[in-house]
């Protein structure tokens, strides 16, 4: 039987602590890749072995991850008294002690279960809208008629939506917190996600004049900027340059003719390749799909169609043709090239669209949360999250009202020669800069636990770090190993009161080695100390 990975374990743990103790209802943030359908299963079992009766409905929006989620609980549970709704997969049944089900096929039929459920399990839940009026929302608010305190648990790798922000904040969130969130370079660490590359490309695509719509480019617009025969032709030159030692690769396309175009283009050059799309008949893009499983096909040109659900872990190049400024969207493209595959080191994503110059490295993607601006006016404007402090300011702010950290300048449209940005933080490389002295000072917010901040002056400019004494888990954790850095065979501080007596006495780094992390914040990632001088 197949035992949880460590970061699979301690989702659930964390999970079921809160299932049990606290109201609401968590979401489980784990990257693509990160084995969400087994946490799933995992769940469902440790539930069952609290409550053997408990009753589960199991959502998504595609019948391949149904299937998926189904198999790794089958893993668990042989004999587990399964059934689907899905008009997909030919099955409408609600009377499994486990109801795997399409939201398309079930949003009005919450009424036709029968019996309590005591567990929604939403998969992909950062499709959710805080739309009262969806096909979540609809079955979720008639399912509680009959079900009033059944709780819901989200799974995804990217728990915010364009233009809604986080899933767990605002008016209208269906989810009240994040119960875990495993960091995608630990997974990568540990081996279990495979680390991208992104080299400079020669060919860049010119979005200038491509207007923007719930956060990304306007799909139109966009393929008549991109789908330029002279365009097309210089980035499939660069993806058959670097796909030569590469064993699959997965081409984005703004739309079916350039998806078209570029396939034309990679079979030109003696390569097999062939187009997916919402137009290409349900059998033939399965047959597509089955030949692209084996030997049978070097390269997929797709259109929408293979962003979640889809799994190939032999895919080792990715080619953005599809420029978009969607963080989510982003995410879940690169996450197809993640997963691990015998033989495969790396995953090279070629990007054609300023992808990576303008959205960041995708495992510190900054977000920004509508905010209302009053109880009088049901507007709301967009605001930034500091991914520092967590504070609240505008789009328009420089700096970080409470922390001062500074906001990176507006991402402009580019042409000429692609960038060759970090994708993975762990990419960046840090710089270098001599400290001047050192001062903390108590940081406080409302309903939170304080924290002590770290003020380092360096000639003109400050940079900040938050240690955090009183807190619990891995963050106690950090301010344990921060505090022996300093004071080894010292008493870590209790508390962020005590630590601020004691921190006057520490000693004042030479150096801080710095970098630009989420959204293009400095982060202050390790301090340099001279070495302590040996009497006599």
């Amino acid at each position: 039987m197949k035992t949880p990975r460590p970061h699979q374990k301690a989702a659930n743990d964390a999970t079921i602590d809160f299932v049990t103790q606290k109201t609401g209802n968590p979401m489980v943030v784990i990257p693509v890749g990160g084995g969400k359908s087994f946490v799933m299963a995992d769940f469902i079992m440790r539930i069952r072995a609290i409550y053997a009766e408990a009753r589960f409905v199991m959502l998504a929006h595609m019948s391949e991850l149904l299937k998926q989620n189904a198999g790794e609980l089958f893993g668990l549970w042989p004999d587990a008294d399964v059934s689907f709704y899905s008009d997909k997969l030919g099955q409408k049944r609600l009377d499994g002690q486990v109801v795997f089900a399409s939201i398309q096929s079930i949003y009005k039929r919450a009424f036709e279960i029968r019996g309590i459920v005591d567990f929604v399990l939403i998969d992909e839940c950062h499709l959710l809208s805080p739309n009262e009026n969806t096909m979540y929302r609809q079955f979720l608010s008639e399912l509680r008629m009959n079900s009033p305190c059944v709780r819901v648990v989200g799974y995804t790798g990217t728990p915010f939506r364009p233009g809604s922000g986080y899933l767990h904040r605002g008016e209208n969130a269906l989810f009240t917190d994040i119960a875990y969130e495993v960091p995608m370079n630990l997974l990568i660490d540990q081996g279990y996600l495979c680390p991208l590359v992104t080299p400079r490309m020669r060919t860049q695509m010119d979005t200038t004049g491509v207007k923007r719509q719930g956060g990304d480019f306007i799909g139109s617009q966009l393929a008549k900027a991109v789908d330029k025969e002279e365009v097309t032709r210089a980035c499939v030159d660069e993806i058959v340059e670097h796909g030569a030692v590469r064993k699959k690769w997965l081409v984005f396309a703004a739309d079916v003719q350039h998806a078209e175009h570029i396939r034309d283009e990679i079979r030109a050059r003696g390569y097999t390749c062939e187009a997916v799309h919402s137009k290409l008949p349900v059998e033939r893009q399965n047959a597509i799909l089955r030949a692209y499983e084996g030997d049978g096909l070097r390269c997929l040109v797709n259109v929408a169609q293979l962003t979640t659900g889809f799994n190939n872990p032999a895919i080792d190049l990715l080619a953005f043709m599809r420029p978009t400024r969607s963080p989510v969207l982003y995410i879940q493209c690169c996450g197809r090239a993640m997963r691990t595959f015998p033989g495969k080191r790396d995953a090279v994503v070629l990007d054609f669209g300023g992808v990576v110059e303008a959205l960041g490295p995708i495992d510190q993607i900054a977000v920004s949360q509508p905010k209302k601006r009053g109880k009088s006016d049901d507007r709301t404007v967009p605001v930034k999250i500091c991914p520092s402090c967590q504070a609240e300011s505008s789009t328009a702010a420089r700096v970080c009202i409470a922390c001062g950290h500074e906001y990176p300048a507006p991402a402009h449209n580019l042409s000429g020669e692609a960038s060759d940005a970090a994708i993975l933080s762990s990419q960046i490389k840090p710089k270098s800069v001599p400290v001047t002295r050192v001062f903390y000072a108590l940081h406080q917010k409302d309903g939170k636990l304080p924290t002590m901040r770290v003020n380092y002056q360096c000639g003109l400019k400050t940079y900040r770090e938050w240690v955090c004494f009183s807190h619990s888990g891995s963050r106690r954790q950090d301010a344990a190993n921060w505090w022996q850095v300093r004071a080894p065979g010292i008493r870590t501080p209790n508390s962020v009161e005590e630590a601020l007596k004691l921190a006057p006495s520490l000693p004042v780094p030479s150096e801080i080695l710095i970098k630009k992390g989420g959204g293009g914040y400095w982060e202050v990632v390790e301090c340099v100390f001279e070495p302590i001088a040996q009497a006599g």
